[in-house]
């Protein structure tokens, strides 16, 4: 089993909701259990500025899938909620992102490293 973490932010519609219902998803993934979840805070877009600010939270899971199992679990949650694919830094209903996956940072270009 994998320790990860995970970014969860929301700028669209019901924000809490949104996070709420993928936290909630996330749980129910297979050889996945959900340890901890911060507290939901409020953050400015970054990027594009004209948009809505960010509901944001931070997950603790552990899992037995790895690194690319886990992403492609993560963008299965997302579509489930009604996320679309939207332009980088563009508002999105839910954003969930792979932050680290046990000793490995994951880069913004889905790459790991040490």
């Amino acid at each position: 089993m994998q320790k990860i973490y995970l970014g969860l932010g929301s700028n669209r519609g019901d924000r809490l909701a949104f996070i709420e219902s993928a936290v909630d998803n996330i749980s129910r993934i297979d050889s996945t259990s959900l340890l901890r979840v911060s507290a939901v805070y409020e953050t400015e877009p970054w990027g594009i500025r004209d948009q809505n600010f960010f509901l944001n939270c931070v997950t603790e899971i552990t899992t037995g899938l790895d690194a690319h199992a886990i992403s492609g679990r993560l963008k299965e949650v997302e579509k489930l909620i009604g996320r679309t694919n939207s332009s980088k830094w563009h508002e999105r209903e839910i954003d969930i992102d792979l932050l680290f996956y046990g000793d490995m940072i994951v880069n913004s270009n889905g790459s790991f490293e040490r």
